[in-house]
């Protein structure tokens, strides 16, 4: 009997081998995602409460006293930055009354919820969580980018809350259209990228390789912990769920905001960087638009600020606090 092998039983093994090969290193990447995400839940908790809505857990972060004659500042984060990047307006604000930060479902230390993740949604969470939480009003809504578009959907949907609005360069439904741009919160990721996010976390890959975020893997001049808090959170593969969840639901939520209506007489500043996109002809246009909404509608101009410096960077965010703070003391 011949004790020779035959070559193909070689070619059968290292096929084998080099099939093992990836699934070792996706076990190996899961692994070690998943542990690092428990270590991040440890090194970084909640600076606020959990607040039961519904069937998930949302994160409420309030600081201040309430004063009777003044009313509560609800914070309102762009996208997809958390309640951490209000790190520089909070604690001003909370000089002079109450103020409270948050986290939308499925961001943060918030728990997913069911359903699309329009801006619809994110403002009826909102008014379900204030309940939930016990903090009346009425509220001073302020609101960046993303985060304007979902106070402009709750001032319409609640106005008898609201006592008035900051929007920091919101977003105007129009805004891509008018440029000839696609919509898509991620400006220069592909869809088949933003789409891989999920896959992409949940091997590890987003803590070995942060460039594949692009140009969001980072939110330039927070503190230092609040910086590390949501790097944290961009490593989350619940964080990058939410991040597609939002996309998907784009045109949903811009068409929400185009079937909302004049705000009436409401308190309404519309602060606008001068070094950023929004300062230019178009970006202009959007905004003193978006003013005209309220009869009550004013233009402010913040010197040198782009758009994410206008609340990130500390000389920009307390002169955004101030214009709160005006808003504020105005419902007096």
């Amino acid at each position: 009997m011949s004790t020779r092998q035959s070559p193909w039983r070689w070619v059968l093994v290292a096929l084998g081998v080099l099939l093992a090969i990836p699934a070792l290193l996706g076990a190996a990447g899961a692994a070690y995602q998943a542990l690092r995400t428990v270590a991040d839940a440890r090194a970084y908790p909640p600076p606020g409460r959990l607040v039961r809505v519904g069937d998930h857990d949302m994160h409420l972060y309030c600081t201040g006293e309430r004063r009777p004659d003044l009313p509560v500042v609800i914070l309102e984060a762009s996208h997809p930055t958390t309640s951490s990047s209000w790190a520089w307006v909070q604690p001003r604000v909370a000089e002079a009354t109450r103020v409270c930060s948050y986290d939308r479902a499925g961001a943060g230390w918030s728990d997913p919820a069911p359903g699309p993740r329009t801006m619809g949604r994110a403002a009826e969470e909102l008014h379900a969580l204030l309940a939930a939480a016990e903090e009346p009003g009425p509220y001073v809504l302020v609101g960046h980018s993303w985060g304007g578009g979902i106070t402009r959907l709750y001032a319409a949907r609640y106005p008898e809350d609201v006592s008035g609005l900051v929007w920091v360069e919101a977003t105007h439904p129009d805004a891509w259209r008018r440029r000839g741009l696609a919509e898509s919160t991620f400006g220069g990721m592909s869809p088949m990228m933003i789409r891989a996010l999920p896959a992409v976390a949940r091997l590890g890959l987003l803590r070995v390789f942060p460039a594949l975020w692009g140009g969001w893997g980072a939110i330039p001049g927070l503190p230092e912990r609040q910086a590390r808090e949501f790097q944290a959170f961009l490593h989350a593969s619940q964080f990058a769920d939410y991040v597609v969840a939002v996309e998907d639901a784009v045109p949903e939520s811009l068409e929400e905001l185009r079937a909302t209506g004049p705000l009436g007489d409401v308190p309404l500043a519309v602060v606008v960087g001068t070094a950023s996109g929004e300062a230019d002809a178009v970006g202009a246009a959007l905004q003193e638009e978006l003013a005209g909404l309220s009869t009550a509608g004013e233009p402010v101009r913040i010197e040198g600020a782009d758009h994410s410096g206008l609340v990130h960077e500390q000389v920009y965010a307390e002169q955004v606090a101030d214009v709160v703070l005006r808003m504020v003391d105005g419902a007096r």
